[in-house]
């Protein structure tokens, strides 16, 4: 079955020391499913607190679910 996860992330970063710098940034997740779960009628997974776009598209082959959601990178670099 079809189950992954898709990152695109662009990262602004700052230097605050010679060894270490902070970033942050957005970051555009998508989620292509085709798992069911045992207690689950239909395909997809509840990984994502919200979503902007959640669809399943019905096949001969498959269910597919589709879920896209924004979320924020943040970090301390060494």
């Amino acid at each position: 079955h079809l189950n992954a996860l898709h990152r695109l992330s662009t990262n602004f970063g700052m230097k605050i020391s010679d060894r270490a710098a902070v970033y942050i940034g957005p970051s555009l997740n998508v989620m292509i499913s085709q798992y069911v779960a045992p207690d689950k009628m239909a395909p997809g997974s509840d990984l994502a607190p919200y979503t902007f776009f959640n669809h399943t598209y019905n096949s001969s082959a498959k269910d597919t679910n589709i879920k896209m959601w924004i979320g924020v990178n943040a970090g301390i670099r060494f």
